[in-house]
């Protein structure tokens, strides 16, 4: 699974084209990027040149990430912020913006440790109709005996309404060497 994702804006590091004299290869070194797409490797572009590069991933490094509703989640948590990504420019001053981009480079970290790569696991959900706003869920290559509460709205529509009609095993990425039920992170929601 990439580090990297569609949106990300990435610097491109010395080490790109290695080999290459070529002067219109060499002039991309240290220009920052915005990435639009990965077919075995991340195509970018540099929207002031209009021009697009292909690169690897050990070719670049990141700079900047859009801010997510899911990343927000993360952070409000983390802060104790009540925020949603759609209300950041309007209600969120430059200093809190600067703790929440400080929040996600410690969210990047967490995930590209050891300890929390991502992996394709299998949830079993288990539904009470008596609690409409969430759910119980197991995650056996995680910890077999723990049930853990999740929430509808954090998970896809599709996924949650076939849980509240009967149905019980999905497959997610979650990090699995997560040592406790707060960091936790299931994403990639997919139906058997």
């Amino acid at each position: 699974m990439s580090q990297f994702k569609v949106g990300d804006k990435v610097r491109i590091l010395p080490n790109v084209f290695n080999g290459s004299e070529d002067s219109e290869d060499r002039k991309w070194v240290g220009q920052v990027v915005e990435l639009v797409r990965f077919n075995y490797f991340w195509e970018a572009i540099n929207k002031t040149e209009d021009d697009y590069v292909y690169l690897k991933e050990e070719e670049m490094e990141l700079v900047a990430r859009q801010v997510t509703d899911k990343d927000i989640k993360r952070i409000k948590d983390w802060l104790g912020l009540s925020i949603c990504a759609g209300d950041l420019s309007v209600r969120i001053d430059a200093k809190n913006v600067r703790i929440i981009y400080d929040a996600l480079d410690k969210l990047y970290t967490l995930r590209t440790e050891k300890g929390m790569k991502m992996w394709r696991t299998l949830i079993r959900a288990h539904y009470d109709k008596h609690n409409p706003t969430y759910f119980l869920a197991t995650i056996p290559g995680w910890s077999p005996g723990t049930l853990i509460s999740l929430e509808f709205k954090d998970i896809p529509e599709e996924i949650s309404s076939r849980i509240q009609n009967g149905q019980i095993r999905f497959h997610a990425t979650v990090n699995l060497g997560a040592t406790n039920v707060n960091d936790l992170n299931i994403s990639n929601w997919e139906v058997d």
